[in-house]
């Protein structure tokens, strides 16, 4: 997880010195002013969650959670449907009560990209990605990539999950195109586009039907 930059607001109130410390390396890592750093912290206000949380950091991670978690549940669902098991470790209920019991000054700084994973698959994970600083975010490469190859994603939508009524194919279709223009939010889009390409890999080609029938 990692952990919001409102955690800089609330620490400058607490630990002031920890606190600018932390923007500083927050700032290098996103390429950007100290002020900006610390200025960005006071803007990210948390929605509303209902739950008697100890903080506003522990408020903003939960609202970030509630998304991901939506998501994961629905790629278990969509799979399960598909008769494949799909598990999401990160999302388990213990391991997201053990993070909110930290408190605020326990929580990792957010200029170090999900350190906590990082120490529990240290030897797992590629040391390249144990580097990592930041997640890369949608760019124009993405937006020119779709346009090249608009028409092969279009006929992907005419799959699976259209069979399944699982998506309203006129309404992605439309979103597909205003995205192709550089517009709006590239994420659902992949992932249809993903299970779509994934399913259709599942399925045997005609070498290896021709294959099994020699066998």
């Amino acid at each position: 997880m990692l952990t919001p930059p409102i955690y800089l607001a609330e620490m400058i109130r607490k630990r002031p010195l920890r606190a600018l410390g932390a923007a500083a390396r927050f700032a290098q890592v996103r390429k950007m002013s100290l002020r900006e750093a610390l200025r960005r912290g006071r803007a990210c206000v948390p929605s509303r969650t209902h739950l008697d949380l100890p903080s506003l950091t522990h408020q903003k991670v939960v609202d970030t959670l509630v998304d991901s978690a939506r998501s994961a549940r629905a790629d278990m669902e969509l799979a399960a449907a598909s008769g494949v098991r799909l598990d999401n470790p990160f999302f388990d209920a213990q391991v997201i009560d053990a993070y909110l019991a930290l408190d605020v000054e326990e929580m990792p700084e957010p200029a170090q990209y999900k350190p906590v994973l990082v120490e529990a698959m240290a030897d797992v994970l590629p040391a390249s990605l144990r580097r990592r600083t930041t997640k890369a975010t949608t760019s124009a490469d993405h937006y020119d990539g779709l346009r090249r190859a608009l028409p092969q994603v279009d006929a992907l939508l005419d799959g699976y999950l259209a069979d399944m009524n699982l998506i309203d194919v006129r309404t992605v279709r439309a979103r597909l195109r205003s995205h192709a223009a550089g517009a709006g939010d590239l994420g659902p889009i992949e992932r249809i586009v993903a299970f779509e390409a994934w399913r259709r890999a599942l399925k045997i080609v005609p070498w290896q039907e021709q294959a099994r029938a020699n066998s």
